[in-house]
C-alpha cells in the first residue's frame, strides 16, 4: 500500500523530501494513461461557432440597412467579443490534464509534475460555474490550468511544482540555515483548478490511477461527483479569512491528509 506524503515538522529532512518532490518530471510519473483537453462542452462550442453566422444572419432580415453606424458597430464589437471567446477555446484545446502512472502531468507542454503522494482526496471538489472563481478570491495564475475562463472545473490540492512553489521551499531553506526554523505556512502544496467539461471523467480516472498506484483513493470520485460546488456570484466571506478556505481547505506543510473520510456536503 502506498502512502500520503504527511509531514509533523518541517526541517531538513522535510524540505529535503519535498525538494525531490519538485524535482520530479513528467517522465518520473510513468506512461500517460488517459489525458483531457480543457475545452468547453458542446453548449459553449456552439456559442462560439454559431453566434458570428447568427449575427451575418442578421443583416439579410428585411428593413435592416447595412451601411448604418449603428449596426456596423454594433457587428465589430460582437465579432471581436466570438474573437475573444474562440481564444480561449483555442487556448483550453492546447491545455492538456494528463492522468499518468503515478501522478497528474500538467500544462501545455507537461511541464508540471504532481505526484499522487502528494494529492489529499478530501480536499477535491467539483466545481460548477468555476468562471467566478476569481471572485471567490483566487487569483488568476499558473495554477489555473485554465479555471478562469470555463465553467466547469476540478480543484485538486497537490504539489505545487510552479515557480512559486519552489520559491517557497527556497524560502524555508534560507530560513533554516540561518536558524530562524522554517514555516509550515510556507507550503509545497496548493490547489490546481483542472477546467474543462471532463471534470467528472477526471475524477473517475484519477481515483481508478490512484487505487492501482496502492492509495487509500477508493470512492474519491463518487463522492466528488455527488457534491458539486455551484460557486456563487456574490460569495459570503470565510471566517477563517483566507481566500478560497471555503472552497476546499488549503494544506499547511505539516496538515495531514484528510483522506475519502472528508464530508462534502
Amino acid at each position: 500500500m502506498s502512502r500520503f506524503d504527511e509531514f509533523s515538522v518541517v526541517d531538513e529532512i522535510t524540505l529535503n523530501q519535498v525538494r525531490q518532490r519538485l524535482q520530479l518530471s513528467a517522465a518520473d510519473l510513468g506512461p500517460e494513461i488517459v489525458s483531457f483537453r480543457a475545452v468547453p462542452g458542446a453548449k459553449g462550442t456552439a456559442f462560439v461557432v454559431l453566434t458570428p453566422l447568427l449575427a451575418f444572419a442578421l443583416l439579410l432580415l428585411p428593413g435592416v440597412t447595412v451601411g448604418t453606424f449603428e449596426v456596423t458597430m454594433a457587428v465589430v464589437v460582437w465579432l471581436l467579443a466570438q474573437l475573444a471567446l474562440g481564444a480561449f477555446w483555442i487556448r483550453g484545446w492546447l491545455e492538456r490534464h494528463r492522468v499518468c502512472r503515478h501522478g497528474l502531468v500538467l500544462g501545455r507542454r507537461g511541464e508540471y509534475a504532481v505526484p499522487w503522494s502528494t494529492i489529499d482526496p478530501g480536499r477535491v471538489r467539483l466545481l460548477r460555474r468555476a468562471n467566478l472563481l476569481t471572485r471567490h478570491g483566487i487569483a488568476a495564475g499558473r495554477l489555473l490550468r485554465p479555471g478562469e475562463t470555463l465553467g466547469h472545473a476540478l480543484l485538486v490540492n497537490g504539489l505545487d511544482d510552479t515557480p512559486a512553489g519552489h520559491e517557497r521551499l527556497a524560502v524555508n531553506e534560507q530560513l533554516l540555515r540561518e536558524g530562524r526554523g522554517a514555516d509550515e505556512h510556507l507550503t509545497c502544496f496548493d490547489r490546481w483548478v483542472l477546467a474543462g467539461r471532463h471534470a467528472p471523467d477526471l475524477v473517475r480516472a484519477m481515483e481508478e490511477a490512484m487505487v492501482a498506484d496502492g492509495y487509500p483513493a477508493q470512492g474519491m470520485a463518487a463522492e466528488v461527483v455527488a457534491h458539486p460546488l455551484v460557486l456563487a456570484w456574490t460569495p459570503q466571506p470565510d471566517a477563517s479569512g483566507i481566500p478560497g478556505e471555503h472552497l476546499s481547505p488549503l494544506r499547511r506543510t505539516t496538515d495531514p491528509v484528510i483522506g475519502t473520510r472528508a464530508a462534502r456536503a
